[in-house]
């Protein structure tokens, strides 16, 4: 077969891996080269990366060769394929510029592997379900990075994905559930309103990854109807992160943290989780460390904080709130919400939600039980133990943790 000496050695190992055999005439136009169900891009540049995937079909794998490449601008996946490198160590997309996108997920069932983003370079997922991100290397020299950008589109429907078996050095997860920031741009959205999930696939799953970090920043933050599983995953010198109804966005609504390791090396952290919205389970996480407070912080911003506008602030005069009381309480989207009544409105009354309590249990900290924390003046009025949250209760009940390894991970 005299053309396969013209595929390089990384190439073939790769097409290999993937199962793809040599045993077809390849075809080509001389930035790509397609072998069954493969199309190889000539080199790792932009131009030939998005060549490649232009002549990809669903279920294809764009195969990425070996090298070192700078890219100043993106390649986005619209269909159902793969994008593999020849390996993480040895097939580099750089940028010179920080925080730049450089591969954009906008399709279920998208793929991408084996490979490094160095200096900043990140991927953003714009649209899509049941994607997949794994064995990756993402490398930053400033912590203050989104390696990985999960933003929804849809006002009623949430990204679900995998991220897994990768390695991340400064490079944080961020998870969006629903970008609109207004109360009109909220309007007929069901993000809340429909079921919470916890224990299913609606989620951004995490799970088997290694991130360490030099400087000080969450490993990942969730706001805007985000939902978010992190399982398996160790930690060095970082700590997790949900944000509250902090202006006219909505709040991280779910989240699912478990049997992680979290360890704090330096004394840059000062706590290793810090929630102040939504509601779910924490429970087996390993934590070490000499944290300068060694429990799980809630928080609600808007106890404390006039965030301005119609949402103002939770004292028992803002619409946004349930207002049982003088306090305002229960505050939207805070710790140990669930559901909305019904999908979010053009005006005023603003839907109830139901009591859905966190729950915390079996966590420590260097082999002594990890507590929670309320602070900023949260515990007086707004989130109470044994209402809003339970811990080392048990597990909190009818909850049975998804599938693992993730069914994703499953060729």
């Amino acid at each position: 077969m005299k053309w396969q000496s013209a595929i390089p050695h990384s190439v073939v190992l790769v097409l290999a891996l993937c199962g793809v055999t040599l045993s077809a005439q390849p075809s080509g136009t001389g930035t790509t080269t397609r072998i069954q169900n493969a199309v190889i891009a000539a080199s790792c540049s932009q131009a030939h990366v998005s060549a490649a995937i232009a002549s990809a079909t669903d279920g294809d794998t764009v195969l990425v060769p070996a090298g070192t490449c700078e890219w100043s601008t993106y390649v986005s996946i619209s269909d159902a394929i793969h994008i593999r490198g020849a390996s993480a160590a040895s097939t580099t997309i750089s940028v010179s510029t920080p925080d730049t996108t450089v591969i954009y997920i906008a399709s279920d069932d998208a793929e991408i592997s084996h490979l490094t983003l160095s200096g900043g370079a990140r991927v953003q997922v714009s649209s899509g379900n049941d994607w997949r991100i794994h064995d990756m290397v993402f490398t930053s020299a400033s912590a203050s990075f989104t390696a990985l950008f999960v933003r929804s589109t849809g006002t009623s429907s949430q990204s679900r994905g995998l991220i897994d078996s990768s390695t991340f050095l400064n490079g944080r997860i961020l998870v969006h559930g629903y970008p609109g920031v207004g109360t009109g741009d909220l309007t007929g959205t069901t993000h809340w309103s429909s079921a919470l999930g916890l224990g299913t696939n609606e989620a951004v799953y995490v799970e088997d990854n290694t991130f360490t970090f030099t400087e000080f920043y969450n490993v990942f933050d969730c706001e805007y109807s985000g939902r978010i599983v992190f399982r398996h995953n160790t930690v060095t010198d970082s700590y997790l992160e949900t944000h509250s109804v902090q202006g006219h966005i909505r709040a991280c609504r779910k989240w699912e943290v478990y049997e992680n390791t979290i360890q704090q090396v330096t004394d840059s952290v000062y706590r290793p989780m810090f929630f102040r919205a939504g509601t779910g389970v924490i429970y087996s996480n390993t934590v070490t460390g000499t944290y300068g407070v060694g429990t799980i912080h809630f928080d609600n911003v808007r106890t404390h904080t006039d965030v301005g506008g119609e949402v103002g602030q939770c004292d028992g005069t803002s619409n946004w709130d349930g207002n049982d009381d003088a306090s305002g309480y229960p505050c939207r989207d805070q710790i140990g919400r669930g559901v909305d009544a019904s999908s979010w409105p053009a005006s005023a009354p603003y839907p109830d939600q139901t009591l859905d309590p966190a729950y915390i249990w079996d966590n420590t900290l260097n082999g002594s039980p990890l507590g929670v924390t309320v602070i900023n003046g949260s515990e007086t009025d707004h989130i109470k133990p044994n209402r809003d949250y339970y811990v080392n209760v048990g597990a909190k009940p009818g909850y049975t943790a998804y599938t693992y390894p993730h069914p994703r991970r499953t060729p």
